[in-house]
């Protein structure tokens, strides 16, 4: 059995539209995944850096009862780190209170008002390699609270 001439095989191949959805899905499918990557994404680190604000809140709340104590800023950080940091994060869904970087004191001189920084470090967790693939450097969340005392 002849083979037909090479333009006409050729012809019918450019003509042929058999599997051609299966292409145009998988173009658009890979498409549709990087956006729902994006989305999934964005709603952790929305989530993430609302649980840090919260333990920040907290940890705000908490001390009251060092600050009411007469302790210095260092001290009430210190009973903070040693007594609460733990509980508070560790309620939290988003939040490895092994990746807390630091956390700040400060009391006015009045002891008016204090305030609590909470620094977390994302450095290595998925959210952080998610976000570098749309290119943001983000390797700590900061939040702070502050109370009147």
């Amino acid at each position: 059995m002849p083979y037909p001439p090479l333009k006409t095989r050729l012809s019918k191949f450019r003509n042929d539209e058999c599997g051609s959805v299966s292409v145009e899905f998988s173009i658009i499918l890979t498409a549709i995944m990087l956006v729902v990557v994006m989305f999934v994404s964005l709603a952790i680190h929305i989530a993430t850096t609302s649980e840090v604000q919260q333990a920040a809140h907290d940890l705000t709340r908490q001390s009251l009862k060092y600050i009411d104590l007469g302790l210095e800023p260092e001290a009430v950080c210190a009973w903070l780190q040693a007594d609460m940091l733990e509980k508070v994060t560790g309620q939290l869904t988003f939040i490895d209170p092994a990746q807390v970087q630091s956390l700040t004191c400060q009391i006015d001189d009045g002891r008016t008002l204090g305030r609590v920084t909470l620094s977390y470090s994302i450095d290595g967790s998925f959210l952080d390699r998610a976000v570098q693939v749309f290119g943001v450097e983000l390797k700590q969340i900061e939040r702070s609270a502050q109370i009147v005392l």
